[in-house]
């Protein structure tokens, strides 16, 4: 995540490591895989990293792990297109044509991360945990062909 589009990304995410420096920066800023990351290290929680993982798992051309502290899902050896942070915020970078669908499921455009992403609350008890599923995986699915796309 080296390009101008992810310039905004990469500032936030940094921004969030206040008070981390040296070392402890550079490993942050590394996409590790997530076994060798100890949980004292993460600023989410594990269940919402497993409701991510779930939902990117099966993506082809994608690898799971933690970047910046974050759950992360990202292009094979390239950017990343979801997040998970906190307790339930979970992000995916889809586009202005699918902020506007995932509007209408709870989500919102994430004007922090930049305006082709999209947050929401990784679990939505307004409908079925079936149904969630598959407007996460949906969301998930369209993330990685428009964050290829990107210049």
């Amino acid at each position: 995540m080296n390009s101008a589009a992810d310039a905004q990304v990469i500032a936030v995410l940094e921004g969030m490591m206040r008070g981390v420096d040296g070392e402890w920066l550079d490993k942050a800023g590394r996409f590790r895989p997530v076994a060798e990351v100890p949980i004292g290290e993460l600023m989410t929680h594990p269940d919402l990293g497993e409701r991510l993982g779930e939902t990117v798992r099966e993506l082809p051309g994608i690898e799971f792990g933690v970047y910046y502290r974050l759950f992360a899902a990202r292009i094979l050896g390239g950017r990343v297109f979801a997040l998970a942070q906190w307790t339930h915020t979970i992000r995916f970078r889809v586009g202005s044509g699918a902020v506007a669908l995932g509007g209408r499921e709870g989500f919102a455009s994430d004007a922090e991360f930049g305006a082709e992403w999209i947050k929401g609350n990784a679990w939505n008890p307004e409908i079925t945990t079936a149904a969630w599923q598959r407007i996460l995986g949906d969301l998930a699915g369209r993330a990685p062909a428009f964050t290829a796309a990107l210049p």
